[in-house]
């Protein structure tokens, strides 16, 4: 059995490595969705989280009196007496933490330098995730015609392009090297 593992990996390492990711996504998938179904407090206590800086930051260092306040979505941020923006579980990029996990663990050798990269990579996503959350009930408040533009395209593309971008130097220092029988 481990004869045929290797000469697969030998003769197909894109295939084998693309089984990999597929695999790893699958594991990494499960666990963060068992873990959200068996401490929905966590992801409640993130979002709270989210809306509590956004309300911190815009009312201190902005002057805009905002109110944060937890509704059974998520955080509910109010503006004048009205709601604006919900901050849901859409809102607080499990995707991308999959995404990266994924990437770190498929790709990146040593398994102490994948949570180390994991775990660190996470912060700096959970932190711009928060930023993007600030910027975008600031967007919603000032100039709401760009709202989706910018909570829907601009950090979208800023946060997955984060992901992609720490990952690679991760990659390039600490990753597989693709061998085939040519080589």
């Amino acid at each position: 059995m481990l004869s045929l593992y290797r000469k697969f990996k030998n003769t197909n390492p894109y295939i084998f490595y693309g089984f990999v990711f597929f695999l790893t996504f699958w594991l990494v998938y499960a666990t963060f969705h068992t873990l959200n179904n068996f401490f929905p407090e966590l992801l409640k206590l993130y979002l709270d989280f989210m809306g509590a800086s956004t309300q911190w930051v815009l009312w201190y260092l902005v002057a805009l009196k905002i109110e944060a306040h937890q509704i059974f979505s998520g955080s509910g941020i109010w503006y004048k007496n009205n709601l604006i923006v919900v901050i849901n579980e859409s809102c607080s990029g499990i995707n991308l933490y999959i995404i990266f996990t994924t990437l770190v663990f498929a790709f990146i050798k040593g398994w102490g330098r994948k949570l180390l990269v994991s775990v660190i990579g996470i912060i700096y996503l959970l932190l711009l995730n928060d930023f993007r959350a600030i910027i975008s009930v600031w967007v919603k408040i000032k100039s709401p015609t760009y709202y989706y533009f910018t909570h829907e395209v601009l950090f979208l593309y800023l946060l997955y392009g984060f992901l992609v971008y720490y990952w690679y130097i991760n990659f390039k220092k600490h990753g597989i090297k693709l061998k085939t029988n040519n080589e």
